[in-house]
């Protein structure tokens, strides 16, 4: 009888849980290490990973694990800090994940250790010992926030460290950065602050949950966002526009739409622009630096200006692994497997990306296609042809890239096997990507007819033409045969090499 493989899980947020619920499925012998006495990671309230207020960027529709839809009990259409730590919860509870999960266990170390991994973990002052066959890395990446130099405490703060608008009432506040915390934050404050300036080094797109009474995320299908991103920007601005026109009317008063922008790229928030737009927040250029009191802020265009209290949502370090003896991230073939010891990999979004789109379902299908190759069911290249492509990688580096994790989990989820590829089982590809992005079709047998609301814009059949043009004469008078497309979609797809879509999406530079 073949021995239990030995799985090590760090972490016990939305990564590590899933991973955990896929390995025990497949009959690991499981332990997550979480070093907070909770789960959640970031949704954790306990673990200071998230404000009070946060919410998150996709609906109730679209953010969930792939077999675990939220209940009515949580209502909201998009979930705060709460609602989704209790949803977390109602995973853990229905997967039976409690007796495997170590909690208030800080991994300090992992080598390996005559071909095993070496688990070292404190807790309590108290260092425990394990050894493990396989490791998933799911420490999670929003945890080192950048500080300024020059910004000293307690005047300034991170966005990490920010909880509430509560202290900073009647108080001159600075906010930096223009992501979606810069965003969250500077419009919460306009409430309760004497003046509330926020700094930005570059304009994002800014765009609410509800489009009407539709969710952003259920606007278009997997294949519809494929076929927008290459809209050109005009274009996009008139489809806006046309669907949300009193908040495109804010956006223009409010100066701040961008001069170019990935259309996929969108930073979810209600009410940064109309606090702009209304005069309750004041739009600065760039930082340039803080005086020696640290209150004092130079702005990129000459301007200088003293406030009581800043707030820094300038992003975040990269996930530190010096705890694994010997990593480096120079490594990591695909971006998630060590090539140097493929059986530890990392289950994270890349360092080197900006990601948007939803994490729940884009982490399933990265802990599923690692839990492929750790079970031998997917064979990675030989070592040397892994390192080539981590060198071709590193050629690239200081280069920061958009990552739309909608496509990106539809790529790993072929590449995987974990969706039906459409050579075989073409009706079942195409039920999942040119319907809405409910997680419930992300399986081998899609479940969910739900059309999304606006690809009746695109071009959907012709895209379906491209794709099925990317497969071989053979394979299309086999779906003929199975009666999947008929003779006369075989016939204009073979018309149409020259415009043959990759079945896997791969989002457009």
């Amino acid at each position: 009888m073949t021995a239990r493989a030995r799985t090590a899980i760090l972490g016990a947020g939305p990564a590590g849980l899933v991973a955990a619920k896929l390995a025990r499925g497949r009959d690991h012998a499981v332990t997550v290490f979480e070093r907070w006495s909770q789960i959640g990671g970031i949704w954790n309230p306990a673990s200071n990973g998230a404000y009070e207020s946060v919410l998150t960027q996709t609906s109730r529709m679209a953010f969930h694990y792939s077999d675990h839809p939220p209940s009515d009990s949580l209502g909201s259409t998009f979930l705060d800090r709460q609602q989704f730590y209790e949803y977390l919860r109602s995973y853990i509870e229905r997967f039976d994940l409690d007796g495997c999960i170590r909690l208030g266990h800080q991994v300090i170390n992992v080598e390996r250790s005559n071909d095993q991994w070496l688990v070292a973990a404190r807790r309590d002052g108290h260092t425990t010992v394990d050894f493990f066959d396989r490791v998933i890395v799911a420490t999670g990446e929003l945890w080192e926030p950048y500080l300024p130099a020059g910004a000293s405490r307690p005047a300034a703060q991170t966005a990490k460290e920010y909880r509430n608008p509560g202290s900073f009432r009647g108080a001159r506040v600075l906010v930096v950065g223009g992501g979606v915390s810069g965003a969250d934050i500077a419009a919460e404050l306009s409430g309760v602050a004497k003046q509330v300036d926020w700094s930005l080094r570059r304009r994002h797109l800014l765009l609410p949950r509800m489009w009407g009474d539709v969710p952003n995320d259920a606007c278009f299908s997997y294949l519809g966002r494929w076929l927008v991103n290459s809209w050109a920007r005009d274009r996009f601005l008139r489809f806006l526009e046309d669907r949300i026109p009193s908040y495109m009317q804010t956006y223009e008063r409010a100066g701040l739409l961008p001069s170019r922008f990935i259309n996929n790229a969108v930073h979810v928030n209600d009410t940064a622009i109309p606090a702009v737009a209304s005069g309750r927040v004041r739009v600065k250029s760039s930082l340039e630096s803080f005086d020696s009191s640290g209150r004092v802020a130079r702005f990129a265009d000459g301007a200088e200006q003293t406030y009581d209290r800043v707030v820094v949502c300038a992003g975040y370090r990269p996930p530190d692994y010096s705890f694994i003896k010997g990593f480096s991230g120079d490594k990591v073939y695909r971006d998630f497997f060590y090539a140097e010891e493929p059986t530890l990999a990392i289950l994270n979004t890349p360092a080197y990306a900006d990601g948007f789109g939803t994490a729940c379902p884009f982490f399933e299908a990265i802990a599923y296609w690692i839990l492929e190759v750790f079970d031998g069911r997917y064979r990675l290249p030989l070592q040397e042809e892994m390192f080539a492509w981590c060198r071709e990688q590193r050629s690239r580096e200081g280069r920061r890239v958009f990552y739309d994790c909608w496509l990106e989990t539809i790529r790993i989820g072929l590449e995987s096997g974990q969706l039906p590829g459409p050579a075989q089982d073409f009706a079942s590809y195409w039920k999942i990507i040119s319907n809405s992005v409910t997680p419930l079709n992300l399986r081998r047998d899609p479940v969910t007819t739900l059309p999304a609301a606006f690809d009746d814009l695109t071009d959907i059949e012709g895209a379906r033409l491209r794709i099925l043009a990317s497969l071989s004469e053979g394979t299309l008078r086999g779906l003929v045969d199975r009666q999947q497309i008929s003779p006369e979609d075989a016939s204009r797809a073979s018309r149409l090499r020259h415009v043959a879509l990759s079945p896997q999406l791969i989002a457009p530079d």
